[in-house]
């Protein structure tokens, strides 16, 4: 999503809102924070073991950031690095 000042159309007394953007009427937020609570809940019926694998082999990197800042002691490290990061280095 894109947002664009369009200072153009406003006049010193004019009450509207100076941005647009270019999502879909009626599209709101709402869509994206039910799918990131079902990701927590479904983060949370997994076991450790479950999470790690889901980690390396399913996940997307927004996925993984979210599983890396709700569970930091659980995420495999090499090196003291987040596998991610490391995976990605070599």
């Amino acid at each position: 999503m894109t947002r664009t000042a369009d200072i153009t159309k406003l006049t010193a007394g004019d009450n509207a809102n100076a941005f647009t953007d270019d999502r879909p009427s009626g599209q709101s937020v709402q869509p994206t924070e039910g799918t990131l609570d079902s990701f927590l809940a479904e983060l949370r019926r997994m076991t450790p073991k479950e999470r790690i694998r889901a980690s390396r082999y399913t996940m997307n990197r927004r996925e993984y950031w979210i599983y890396a800042a709700r569970f930091p002691d659980e995420v495999p490290t090499v090196n003291g690095e987040l596998e991610l990061i490391a995976a990605t280095l070599e």
